[in-house]
């Protein structure tokens, strides 16, 4: 907590493979606490700052895939970190004005400011949805967080200087602990086809 200099730290445990629905708030220490107002009320539990019973399977749930999570971590960032690269340098060789969206790990002083399964890229002058939609073997998302009736392009990808075309051009893509070699290079070759199809169309 102190070397990241946050009062409070918050999680998810689906994000390190635990069970959904259940979470965690590190406090930094008991006088950040005050600042802390509970959002259910009634019984008192939890010292007033959450109402009702805890979720007990849930939480050693996450805790065993906490613990695993830290076991692995070491090799477990080396193999993200290679797949990733993989990913990257075949997509990249086959699709010359391909972009990547936020820091490039392989820039050493950059390379811990990126989570190592992650890489967001900007496909030229084809939006993501359209590339989501040619490769349905894959489960990838757009740069945009649209709802059916009012799309709006990803604020993030915009806060990092993003033009607002470049946004609906880019996708997410996330690595994780179960991907193999042969799953991300198809996963290349599925997105170049289709964006080599997509961008035929486009003068």
């Amino acid at each position: 907590m102190e070397l990241l200099g946050a009062d409070f730290l918050s999680f998810s445990a689906h994000k390190f493979y635990g069970p959904k629905g259940v979470g965690a708030l590190v406090l930094r220490d008991a006088s950040v606490a005050r600042r802390l107002y509970p959002q259910i009320v009634g019984g008192g539990q939890q010292h007033n700052l959450r109402s009702g019973t805890l979720n007990s399977v849930g939480i050693i749930g996450m805790a065993a895939a906490l613990e695993i999570a830290i076991q692995n971590m070491d090799t477990e960032v080396e193999c993200l970190f290679s797949l990733r690269t993989q990913l990257w340098d075949r997509l990249s060789k086959a699709i010359p004005e391909l972009r990547l969206n936020g820091p490039d790990w392989r820039l050493a002083t950059l390379r811990l400011n990126r989570l190592p399964g992650n890489l967001n890229l900007c496909f030229p002058k084809v939006e993501g949805q359209s590339l989501m939609l040619r490769t349905p073997g894959l489960a990838i998302s757009s740069g945009s967080a649209c709802t059916s009736a009012d799309p709006h392009p990803s604020h993030v990808l915009k806060a990092i200087g993003r033009t607002e075309d470049e946004a609906r051009s880019s996708i997410r893509i996330g690595i994780g602990r179960y991907n193999t070699l042969e799953e991300v290079l198809q996963a290349a070759d599925w997105l170049i086809e289709a964006y080599q199809d997509l961008s035929s169309y486009v003068a």
